[in-house]
C-alpha cells in the first residue's frame, strides 16, 4: 500500500506500529549481539572448535550489523519507512556471515530473517525476508564449503551437502516461513480492523465539532464566519510552522489534523454567555468584559465533560487546550491562569494568532474591521507580548497568503 494515498489515520497508525517495531528489532539485535559475544569468549576459552581468527572475523562483522539499529534508531526518526527494509537486510548479511564462517554451528539463526520481518505485520516484509534467507542460507552453505571452512563431518562432499543441508534447511525455512505469513496476514487484517475503528471515531469527532459550531453560531451571529476563518489560519500556520523547521517534532501530521479539527470549539464556552451580551453594539465595560472572559473555563468545562478519552485522546486534549488557553498572552498577562511562555500549550499559542488576527480584521457589532496593515501591525507589536515570536514571524511573513484564505473564505460566504 502507498503511504502516500493513505488517510492521516492510516499513516499515523501505521508509522507507530513501525516506530515501536524498529525499537523492538534493535531490541532483539542486541541481545543477539550479547549472546554471540558469550559465544566468543566461549570459543576463545576452547569450548568450541571454531577456528579462533574465522570466529573474530564473524564476531566484529557481526557485531556491527546487530548494534546498527540502536545507532539507527537515535539519528533517525525510529518510523522512518525505510529502515525496515535495512534492518531485514542487516539480519539476512548476519546469518550469511554466519552460515560462511560458523558453518552449522549457526543452525538457531536460519530463521532470523524471517522472524524479524514478522515483527513489522508486513507481508510484503515477510515475503522480502523469504527471499533473502533462502538465498544467503543457499549462498553461504556453497561459499563456505567452496572455502573449506565447514565444521562438520557429515559433509565431506559437494552432493551431500545440497541433499543433507541445503535441501534439510530450505525447506524447514519455507514451512516455517508459511506459517509466519499466515500469521501475519491475520495481524494485518486486525490492524485494518484498528484503521477503520480510528476512522470512524474520527468522522465521529467532526460531525460533533461542526454540531458543536452551527449551534454556537446560532447563538453568537459573528461566530460562523470567524470559525471558519480561523480554522483556515490555524492550518496554514501550523503547516508553515513545520515546513521551517519551527516545533517539528510537537508538529506531527496527527496533531496538526486534530488541532485543525478541535479549533472551532475554541469559543464553545460563549454558548453560556447570555445573547445579549455578544452581541452589544457598544463598548463593553469592564464588568461586562469579566463575564465574557469567563467563556475560556466554561469552554474547557464544556469539552472535558463531554468528551470522552476513548480513543482519542490527542483530540480532547487538543480540545481542552484551545477552549482554556487561546486567550493567554506569551508574558503572562492574558487569562485565565496567567500561564507564561512555553506554559502555554503549543496548540493555544497557534489559537492565539488566527483568533486575535481575524477578530481585528473583521466586522464587530461595536466597531468595523481595522485594513490589514493595521492588522498585521498589532500582530508585529504583539511578538514576543501577546503572541509566541516564533509563531507571529511565521504568520507575518505569510501575509499574501493569510490575505488570501481570508478573501476566498468572505467570498465563499458573501
Amino acid at each position: 500500500m502507498n503511504i502516500k494515498l493513505m488517510s492521516n489515520t492510516e499513516r499515523s497508525i501505521i508509522k507507530q506500529n513501525e516506530a515501536d517495531a524498529n525499537k523492538k528489532v534493535a531490541m532483539v539485535m542486541f541481545f543477539i549481539f550479547c549472546i554471540y559475544s558469550f559465544m566468543y569468549i566461549l570459543n576463545l576459552i576452547g569450548i568450541f572448535v571454531i577456528p579462533k581468527k574465522i570466529f573474530t572475523f564473524a564476531y566484529i562483522t557481526s557485531s556491527v550489523i546487530l548494534l546498527l539499529p540502536l545507532v539507527f534508531n537515535k539519528i533517525f526518526s525510529p518510523d522512518t519507512i525505510w529502515l525496515k527494509s535495512l534492518y531485514i537486510l542487516g539480519t539476512a548479511v548476519f546469518l550469511f556471515i554466519a552460515i560462511v564462517t560458523l558453518s552449522y554451528h549457526s543452525v538457531v539463526v536460519y530463521a532470523l530473517p524471517i522472524a524479524v520481518a514478522g515483527i513489522y505485520f508486513s507481508r510484503r516484509e515477510v515475503l522480502y525476508s523469504i527471499f533473502l534467507t533462502c538465498v544467503v542460507s543457499v549462498l553461504g552453505q556453497i561459499v563456505s564449503y567452496k572455502l573449506n571452512l565447514l565444521h562438520d563431518a557429515n559433509f565431506v562432499s559437494f552432493n551431500k551437502m545440497i541433499i543433507f543441508g541445503i535441501i534439510p534447511r530450505v525447506g524447514t525455512l519455507l514451512a516455517f516461513a508459511a506459517l509466519l505469513y499466515m500469521v501475519t496476514r491475520r495481524s494485518s487484517k486486525l490492524i485494518a480492523t484498528q484503521i477503520n475503528s480510528a476512522e470512524k471515531i474520527k468522522k465521529h469527532n467532526l460531525e460533533t465539532v461542526m454540531l458543536c459550531a452551527t449551534l454556537l453560531e446560532s447563538h453568537d451571529h459573528g461566530t460562523g464566519n470567524h470559525l471558519r476563518r480561523t480554522k483556515e489560519y490555524v492550518n496554514y500556520i501550523s503547516l508553515r510552522l513545520k515546513a521551517n523547521g519551527i516545533y517539528e517534532k510537537e508538529l506531527t501530521e496527527d496533531f496538526i489534523e486534530n488541532l485543525v479539527l478541535v479549533s472551532p470549539l475554541h469559543d464553545i464556552g460563549k454558548a453560556s454567555i447570555k445573547a445579549d451580551l455578544l452581541d452589544e453594539a457598544r463598548p463593553l465595560t469592564s464588568e461586562e468584559f469579566e463575564i465574557i472572559k469567563k467563556h475560556s473555563l466554561e469552554g474547557y468545562k464544556i469539552i472535558n465533560t463531554a468528551f470522552s478519552d476513548d480513543g482519542s485522546s490527542l483530540f480532547k486534549k487538543l480540545a481542552c487546550e484551545v477552549t482554556r488557553y487561546h486567550h493567554e498572552k506569551w508574558d503572562g498577562s492574558g487569562y485565565p491562569d496567567k500561564l507564561r511562555g512555553d506554559e502555554i500549550p503549543l496548540s493555544a499559542r497557534i489559537m492565539a494568532v488566527a483568533d486575535v488576527f481575524d477578530a481585528i480584521s473583521s466586522d464587530r457589532p461595536y466597531r468595523k474591521a481595522m485594513t490589514m496593515d493595521e492588522c498585521f501591525s498589532i500582530i508585529k507589536e504583539g511578538s514576543g507580548t501577546h503572541f509566541d515570536p516564533l509563531i507571529a514571524k511565521v504568520f507575518l511573513e505569510s501575509r499574501n497568503e493569510i490575505i488570501s484564505i481570508r478573501n476566498t473564505i468572505n467570498l465563499s460566504l458573501s
